[in-house]
């Protein structure tokens, strides 16, 4: 898990370096998307970075405001598969670190 195999992009909570570019609240219940457990559920509040992957992700609909499930790891760990309206997604797990949720209770 993390991001990137050690090629030093992560910061010291593992997630990737660089802009906070949705502005992350800070204080509320929020988490990476890589760091969730099959069934949980959480709204889109923002990315760690910014730049090409970023803007694939929310071509294919990871944008903020949006609610995801997150539903299973694959066998080895990677990809994990999420669910977004009625769309099914898998993300590598340094794809998963880049997007920032508000866990629902």
């Amino acid at each position: 898990m993390g991001c990137g195999g050690g090629q030093g992009r992560c910061g010291p909570g593992g997630e990737p370096r660089g802009r906070n570019f949705f502005n992350i609240p800070e204080g509320r219940n929020i988490t990476y998307l890589h760091r969730m457990r099959p069934g949980q559920k959480g709204r889109v509040v923002g990315f760690a970075d910014y730049g090409p992957l970023t803007r694939r992700l929310m071509e294919l609909g990871l944008v903020p405001g949006r609610v995801i499930t997150y539903i299973r790891n694959a066998p080895l760990n990677d990809p994990l598969e999420i669910s977004i309206g009625s769309s099914r997604l898998s993300l590598r797990h340094y794809e998963a670190s880049l997007v920032a949720v508000e866990l629902e209770e």
